[in-house]
């Protein structure tokens, strides 16, 4: 953000989608304290992709919980956030990364996660897990709070621009033509 370089502007930075992974059940993508909040609420299935920032310096994964409504959903986020404040080391409770060989997210393992969070939108979790795309294991980044500003703000905005998408409505249908009409 412009005010960490106390400058008037802000940059906009672009991430660049680098892959995929087959959807999968809460166990498979996301380590097991997190699957035991998730499945405590409904979890019916995760989708996972993974993200670049501009300068390919941040790896960001970014995964869609599916669960039965928005205050399963609710609650659950609140719960792996309350884990994610905590700052553990290794990463608190989240999601598993997804690495895509011969990307710059081709070496982003688990120990390399250095932030975590999660939000809901309707009846879904967005989670993001985020670190370095050197593969730099995971130190504590909350003593470098201008790399953590950085990592997060690429991270939340990726996950943000997910969110809002889920959270958009289908528009409503137009006669004639449509079913029921």
């Amino acid at each position: 953000p412009a005010v960490d370089l106390q400058d008037v502007s802000n940059v906009s930075l672009q991430a660049a989608r680098v892959g995929i992974a087959p959807q999968t059940t809460c166990d498979a993508a996301t380590d097991p304290a997190a699957a035991r909040v998730l499945n405590a609420r409904g979890c019916q299935a995760v989708l996972r992709a993974t993200y670049t920032d501009e300068s390919a310096t941040y790896v960001i994964t970014v995964g869609v919980a599916v669960l039965g409504s928005a205050n399963q959903a609710s609650a659950a986020a609140a719960t792996l956030n309350q884990a994610s404040k905590a700052g553990t080391v290794p990463a608190p409770p989240g999601l598993e990364s997804a690495a895509f060989a011969g990307t710059p997210a081709g070496s982003f393992r688990n120990e390399e996660r250095q932030v975590t969070a999660a939000k809901a939108a309707g009846p879904y979790v967005i989670m993001y897990a985020a670190g370095y795309a050197d593969g730099r294991p995971q130190v504590n980044i909350r003593e470098d709070v201008y790399a953590k500003g950085e990592m997060t703000a690429a991270a939340e905005a990726v996950q943000n621009s997910v969110a809002s998408t889920l959270a958009t409505p289908p528009p409503t249908p137009h006669c004639p033509g449509t079913p029921g009409c």
